[in-house]
């Protein structure tokens, strides 16, 4: 099953896409340090709280009720995402003209709840978080070459339902 962290290390950074979506059609350059950045805080971010699940699985009886809680962490993490489009976008169009940490720090926070669901699925804290953190870094960078590129083409406004939909699917799959 190493298609399902993949996956939800993908699903958990679109932001990261979408962000480097609208600084490349603003012709901006992402910094490779604050693209580094965005990557080291994300998988730490996720890493922790993947960690702090893991403390959860040690109080609750049995595995049916860790993987039924994070298969509804997964669902509830996609329903959100599914419903709060317009305000994502706006609010991440605000965060774009802050400081490059504050990005960071921004792009990570939405790490912290799929962290969590890794970790009530049983995933690996460390392995988890680097593959958060390959993917967040290397999304922004994609997504930031993506924009330079298609600066016409309307590629943003399907990335987050997406998203959205891949993680309630994985969310499913996990409590059937």
């Amino acid at each position: 099953m190493i298609w399902i962290p993949a996956l939800l290390a993908l699903a958990s950074n679109v932001d990261n896409t979408q962000v480097g979506l609208l600084y490349g059609m603003k012709e901006r350059k992402i910094p490779v340090a604050a693209i580094l950045l965005a990557a080291v805080s994300g998988s730490m971010a996720s890493a922790l709280a993947n960690a702090l699940s893991k403390w959860f699985l040690s109080i609750l009886p049995g595995t049916y009720w860790s993987t039924w809680m994070g298969g509804t962490v997964q669902i509830l993490l996609g329903v959100r995402a599914l419903f709060s489009v317009d305000r994502t976008s706006t609010y991440f169009h605000i965060l774009l003209e802050k400081k490059w940490w504050f990005l960071a720090l921004g792009l990570s926070i939405n790490n912290l709840g799929i962290g969590l669901s890794a970790g009530l699925l049983g995933y690996n804290p460390v392995l988890f978080g680097i593959v958060v953190g390959m993917a967040g870094g290397v999304l922004l960078w994609l997504g930031s070459l993506l924009g330079q590129k298609l600066q016409t083409y309307p590629l943003s406004k399907w990335i987050y339902p997406l998203s959205a939909l891949c993680l309630i699917l994985m969310g499913l799959y996990n409590l059937l």
